[in-house]
């Protein structure tokens, strides 16, 4: 979105228009005659890229810890398979045994040949039993490798969501929103109704960097819109250079306090509540 704010310097009564672009414009944040963002922590400060490289670097970990798990597996699952194919031969052979004995107890065969047929049953059993064992202690060295890497990966893991939502958290107190009444207060104190969570976004469209602007500069503003520039978005029916008022997600739960005109001490009420005006 392009949006423009028309209004009147509060000292001379000139009449300034200002500018703006939602979000960045070309990738940047700041752009020499367009309203500056509203918060103070933004993509290209030293903290956010401080703070990102730590998240980044932690992504990157997290990434190759995760490429040698999966080779980890890839591993266990060949050397188990070349067992499992023994195994199977072994169980289809005990298998056919057990059929020949039950045929020769039927048959009124001799006991010396039933024992032999068991002792081959017996014999079976145990190779069963070691290339069991073989089997397993041939990849318990991967499983142990494995489940390191996993207490590994979920640690970063953990590590890396508490470094985001800490950054998040550090952005969001960053946001200041005037009234145009005078008031400042935290963006999260003025979105309206309360949420969990912010939105992704909220308070970087034209028309709050524009009403922040003129705050600073001193400008009463009169009029203001907001037009979207780009390509076409089906998915919410905007159309390039049609104007659109404040997108209901992001912009309507706070400009009920930046659009209203009295001063705190003007009200009926304390200052934390919501401008009767919304």
């Amino acid at each position: 979105m392009i949006g423009a704010l028309v209004g009147r310097r509060k000292t001379t009564g000139e009449r300034v228009t200002l500018k703006a672009f939602s979000g960045q414009l070309f990738g940047e944040w700041r752009v020499e005659g367009w309203a500056p963002p509203v918060g103070e922590l933004t993509h290209d400060t030293a903290y956010y890229k401080s703070e990102h490289g730590k998240i980044k670097a932690l992504s990157e970990r997290i990434a190759k810890a995760e490429m040698e798990e999966r080779m980890t597996r890839a591993e266990v699952r060949e050397a188990t398979a070349a067992r499992d194919d023994e195994a199977k031969a072994l169980a289809a052979e005990a298998k056919r045994a057990k059929e020949a004995r039950r045929r020769a107890r039927a048959d009124g065969a001799s006991d010396a040949i039933v024992e032999t047929l068991d002792e081959e049953s017996r014999a079976s059993k145990r190779a069963m039993s070691t290339l069991k064992k073989a089997r397993d202690a041939a990849v318990a060295p991967k499983l142990e490798i494995l489940a390191r890497l996993r207490a590994r990966i979920d640690d970063m893991k953990s590590e890396r969501k508490a470094l985001s939502r800490a950054l998040q958290d550090k952005i969001w107190e960053g946001y200041k929103l005037p009234s145009l009444g005078g008031q400042v207060r935290p963006l999260r104190d003025v979105f309206h109704p309360p949420v969990a969570a912010l939105p992704c976004g909220c308070a970087d469209c034209a028309a709050p960097k524009l009403l922040a602007w003129a705050h600073t500069l001193g400008i009463t503003p009169t009029s203001i819109a907001e037009i979207w520039i780009g390509a076409s978005r089906p998915r919410d029916f905007r159309v390039r250079g049609v104007a659109y008022g404040a997108c209901r997600d992001k912009c309507v739960p706070i400009m009920g306090h930046m659009l209203c005109p009295e001063p705190p001490d003007a009200r009926s009420v304390d200052a934390t509540t919501p401008c009767r005006h919304r």
